[in-house]
């Protein structure tokens, strides 16, 4: 399962500004339907080979990141097998 998501937003009153070329947090997986992997990486570019987190059935695992932005902002988020997803933002690099 793939899916894109906007980064450069403002959420609780917190904006992560235009400038923002990557983003840095957790990634947590919770109750997965099976066993898998989780991978972050820009919405621009393929997917690649490393994952930035491994689970197993049922299990909630944290996975910390730091994930590139698209020209757009976003980033992707694909996992192996159909899971509950935290993302939290602690986060980002700017020039």
């Amino acid at each position: 399962m793939d899916t894109s998501q906007q980064a450069r937003l403002t959420c609780d009153g917190v904006t992560i500004p235009a400038a923002a070329l990557a983003i840095v947090g957790n990634a947590t997986t919770v109750s997965p339907a099976g066993p898998g992997f989780l991978t972050l990486f820009p919405a621009n570019a393929n997917r690649p080979l490393v994952a930035s987190s491994n689970y197993n059935t049922n299990q909630i695992v944290n996975g910390p990141f730091t994930v590139g932005l698209s020209a757009v902002g976003e980033f992707n988020i694909f996992t192996l097998a159909t899971t509950d997803l935290v993302v939290d933002v602690s986060g980002f690099f700017a020039p």
